[in-house]
């Protein structure tokens, strides 16, 4: 009698995790995505803390990227790096770039936020490259739209994955339930929302 197969596959396209670094936990989910058939994880966040040491924050955090990429070629699953605004690494393409240069497209991929590189040169780029002024500026902070109502260029951004020939995954976040949305939202008027984002995404897929 032949033994059944171990491998399912999954509808389950991605996972969001907190991975950052190659240990127990890291290898144990990685296992069970290639248990379960699922191709790519989001990764957790590397942090950057010290000013004028971007470069060396740089090249740590892809000797850590290094151990991950090492289990996940064993499993067969693509980790997935957040290109997140703030304090973290990478806050933009540029840096992006930088940290993945040397990895090959198969090994680390990036997941690629269009509203988290528009908002980083104010809020985080350039606290990763100068040190805080003592003017006294007042602040100033994202809000949480409506897909077709912010200053990330969506339709642009699309069209440019489309012309670059990507054919993989999008997700589409409605975070308006929080205290950063432009208003709080009842759960019916999010999933509302929601569909409306997706119906103003779409036509820039075609």
């Amino acid at each position: 009698m032949e033994k059944p197969a171990t491998h399912r596959q999954s509808t389950t396209s991605q996972i969001t995790t907190a991975i950052t670094d190659a240990d127990a936990d890291c290898e144990a989910i990685l296992g069970a995505c290639d248990e379960l058939g699922i191709p790519r994880i989001k990764l957790g966040y590397y942090r950057t803390a010290r000013f004028g040491k971007l470069l060396a924050e740089i090249d740590d955090t892809r000797r850590r990227l290094e151990g991950v990429a090492k289990f996940a070629r064993k499993h067969g699953v693509l980790p997935c790096v957040h290109i997140h605004s703030g304090d973290t690494i990478p806050a933009s393409g540029p840096v992006a770039h930088l940290l993945l240069r040397d990895f090959a497209p198969e090994e680390v991929g990036a997941y690629v936020d269009p509203m988290h590189m528009t908002i980083d040169g104010g809020i985080g780029g350039w606290r990763q490259t100068l040190p805080r002024d003592d003017r006294g500026q007042i602040p100033w902070r994202p809000v949480k739209c409506p897909l077709a109502d912010g200053i990330a260029p969506i339709p642009d951004c699309l069209r440019a994955l489309r012309d670059l020939g990507y054919r993989g995954l999008y997700t589409l976040h409605s975070e308006y339930r929080d205290s950063n949305s432009w208003k709080q939202l009842t759960i019916d008027q999010c999933l509302d929302q929601t569909i409306a984002g997706f119906a103003y995404a779409k036509r820039f897929l075609s």
